[in-house]
């Protein structure tokens, strides 16, 4: 049995670009790794074997929002996928997301065919990010319900009147 992958969550407070007030955000973190990292690694490569440019433009989703994807609680969802991060520039799941197809089974859950619809299409070359080598993670299913729970506290606990730096330029996934 090849060795399963492990999952948690890091509560990041960011300004956010409409309001006043701070996002509570949750960066999957996989293996130790921050999720936004190995995407970016992934993405970066991509574009350079693609001739596109390269564009990061996702940020960690709230929260509360990556709670309600994770579990299947929204009222209303642009998919039958998880959304995992969001356009950067918006804040908005709609525009630019990361979304992933979450399969459980007895004893795990498995993370696969990640996609962006903007970058799944090929360009006037024929060109596209191919998102099939993007790795799989399989968690254990006891070990991700515990991380679910700790998504949860997050998301519960977020404090509105946290003060954020406004700092400009600050790399907001990491």
């Amino acid at each position: 049995m090849n060795k399963l992958d492990t999952i948690s969550f890091e509560k990041k407070i960011v300004k956010s670009n409409f309001t006043w007030r701070p996002l509570t955000l949750a960066a999957p973190i996989i293996n130790g790794k921050p999720f936004a990292e190995i995407v970016e690694q992934y993405e970066r490569e991509a574009a350079r074997n693609s001739g596109l440019e390269y564009l990061f433009g996702y940020m960690y989703a709230t929260a509360n929002y990556l709670y309600k994807e994770l579990t299947g609680d929204l009222e209303f969802s642009y998919t039958n996928n998880a959304v995992l991060m969001v356009c950067d520039g918006c804040e908005e799941a709609g525009c630019w997301p990361l979304m992933v197809t979450i399969e459980e089974t007895e004893t795990e859950v498995i993370w696969s065919n990640f996609h962006n619809w903007h970058r799944s299409e090929p360009n006037k070359n024929g060109l596209f990010w191919d998102y099939s080598v993007f790795p799989v993670f399989r968690f254990d299913k006891i070990q991700y319900t515990a991380a679910l729970k700790q998504l949860k506290i997050i998301a519960d606990n977020i404090k509105k009147s946290t003060p954020i730096p406004r700092t400009k330029n600050t790399k907001r996934y990491k």
